[in-house]
């Protein structure tokens, strides 16, 4: 007889998926509108970001291979950056991330504020985190699981409401001083 045909098998089966829905709803992606903005008011909630920053406030948006991939996240960081971050006006570029050492001389020359880094880039985040923590560049995602693999920032699904998700350890590396306004609105991962 078959797992399938054991009515206790199948009842465990069943009982496992629905404890894990909510789990995974909570891990879904943000549509690029809500992520954009909500990452750039979580900025505004920087206290150091003034320190690090130029004239404006600038955001490289990190993509492996086909800079179409960002072209969507890029125009609602433009749509949404419209209002500056903390009195500054943001510009946004689209980096096509090959190593660390040009990254590194990009986010040091330019003052970069923050990286965002996509889902695609998530097996080279070792090599990214070595320029924001070394630069103190704020860094940030879409993707929920990279939040919990040490970027700084990232935006969840949290029952249908966007939310911001600080990982707090990565964050204080970065150099980012988060406001405790932010921090009690987000979900924060120590």
């Amino acid at each position: 007889m078959s797992w399938h045909n054991r009515p206790g098998s199948a009842l465990a089966v069943l009982f496992a998926l629905i404890a894990c829905a909510p789990a995974a709803a909570a891990q879904q992606v943000v549509g690029p509108e809500k992520t954009a903005e909500f990452l750039l008011r979580a900025l505004g909630y920087d206290r150091a970001l003034p320190g690090r920053t130029g004239a404006t406030v600038e955001i490289v948006l990190l993509y492996a291979e086909d800079e179409s991939s960002v072209a969507e996240l890029q125009a609602a960081f433009e749509a949404a950056g419209a209002g500056g971050v903390q009195g500054k006006p943001v510009s946004i570029t689209p980096v096509r991330f090959e190593s660390v050492a040009p990254l590194l001389d990009l986010v040091r020359s330019r003052k970069v504020a923050a990286v965002y880094i996509g889902a695609d880039l998530a097996t080279a985040l070792s090599s990214i985190q070595q320029v924001t923590r070394a630069s103190k560049v704020a860094s940030m995602t879409g993707e929920p699981r990279l939040v919990e693999q040490g970027v700084s920032l990232g935006v969840i699904d949290d029952g249908g409401q966007p939310r911001i998700t600080v990982n707090l350890r990565s964050s204080r590396v970065e150099g980012l001083q988060l406001s405790a306004d932010l921090l009690g609105i987000s979900k924060v991962i120590r």
